[in-house]
């Protein structure tokens, strides 16, 4: 199994405790590490809390698809990288954004 780079080191900075990189967050207005970020976009997501500033932000897309898909974040990817984490509607070019043609 092929693990990408940017999962493998997400994965390392998720031992125990949290050594990832420190960010501005744009939709809290703090300080968080990109760990906080990638999980809070995450878990809001799975949770569909539509009301939370995480859940259109593109910060937490653009690390989405940077550790998760190991694309550089352009703003297309991005986009799909939001279409997806909705869950509905998801056209066949989101797929080949993320994933490749």
């Amino acid at each position: 199994m092929i693990i990408p780079e940017g999962l493998n080191n997400l994965e390392q900075s998720l031992d125990s405790e949290d050594k990832s990189k420190e960010i501005l967050c744009q939709s809290r207005k703090k300080r968080v590490t990109e760990r906080f970020c990638l999980e809070t976009f995450t878990n809001v997501h799975a949770m569909k809390k539509l009301k939370d500033p995480c859940y259109q932000c593109r910060q937490g897309a653009a690390l989405r698809v940077e550790y998760a898909f190991d694309k550089y974040p352009s703003n297309r990817a991005i986009n799909a990288c939001l279409v997806m984490a909705k869950g509905k509607n998801i056209q066949p070019w989101v797929y080949r954004v993320l994933l490749g043609s």
